[in-house]
């Protein structure tokens, strides 16, 4: 799998070129995703049309029979599992975000012109606040202590060895719960993303599902060929004029991208190479071994 744009640019260019230089009806390359992006010189069949020798047969009976293994009721019931551990994860970053907020508070008593015994009850309610981080949403804590190392790292002050008076203990404790806070809100927002994206996929086993809800999703995700599938595994006919016109111009535009050969990616891979100096093109012609390219 490529990691950026440009690595998946050379990728495909690599691909194109050893398939070039293989000899004329002695190697055949195939890709068994039949709605894959084109690639010159690479064939979509299915598991069906090919037909291999010798052991690997067992590898593709393998690869048929989970194929075939995976129904809707089996698809359906992953993706209400999916479901119910993101509406987990978001309930516990939603108390999270409380917690931080109640930490930021204490901290703030713990600091502020409290008599003592008021600062040893908001410090004994930090410590109980930081218990429930370290130990009832420890799994959490851990991943966004790593997600959002940049706001953790800011509470930390490297730059002095000199000893901390309150105002810096203060404000230490305060950037050190808002890093929870901003790094809870921050994958909050992508958890949200997913179970909207969760809720589509249980609409699209419908037999009647929220169309504008699918289509919606479906143009925002830039995932076309959903019409597709959903087309082929729901009875079209049996749908209003409007609806199935709304699938079969989908279904035509996802065609159209489908087999585009100079693609959208392709022409901001081109532009962005041909704008990034130097350095991006000597990498580019590294990577295709491209010794003349590198002289030039």
């Amino acid at each position: 799998m490529a990691e950026t744009d440009f690595p998946l640019s050379v990728a495909r260019e690599q691909i194109e070129t050893v398939v070039s230089e293989q000899p004329d009806n002695k190697v055949e390359f195939v890709n068994f995703s039949m709605n894959a992006a084109k690639i010159k010189g690479v064939i979509c069949k299915s598991f069906q049309e090919v037909e291999l020798i010798g052991e690997p047969i067992d590898a593709k009976k393998k690869l048929i029979d989970y194929c075939s293994s995976l129904t809707d009721e089996k698809r359906e019931a992953e993706c209400s599992l999916a479901l119910r551990e993101l509406t987990k994860v978001k309930k516990d970053l939603l108390q999270i975000i409380l917690l931080a907020e109640e930490g930021m508070l204490a901290n703030k008593k713990i600091y502020g012109n409290q008599p003592e015994h008021e600062k040893i009850r908001y410090t004994r309610k930090l410590n109980k606040i930081q218990r429930k981080l370290d130990k009832n949403f420890s799994y959490v804590s851990r991943i966004l202590k790593c997600y959002g190392l940049i706001y953790f790292v800011e509470y930390m002050d490297p730059s002095s060895s000199d000893a901390w008076d309150e105002v810096k203990l203060e404000k230490s404790g305060e950037l050190y719960y808002l890093a929870y806070k901003k790094s809870a809100n921050k994958l909050l927002d992508l958890i949200n993303e997913s179970i909207e994206r969760i809720l589509v996929r249980i609409e699209e086993f419908k037999n009647q599902p929220n169309f504008d809800l699918m289509f919606k999703a479906w143009a925002k995700d830039n995932q076309l060929g959903r019409a597709y599938l959903w087309s082929r595994r729901h009875n079209l006919d049996s749908q209003d004029v409007d609806i199935r016109n709304k699938f079969l111009q989908t279904i035509s535009d996802y065609s159209a991208v489908i087999n585009a050969t100079e693609t959208e990616h392709a022409k901001y891979i081109e532009k962005r190479a041909s704008i990034d100096g130097i350095e991006h093109k000597a990498t580019k012609f590294f990577a295709k071994r491209d010794l003349n390219g590198l002289k030039n």
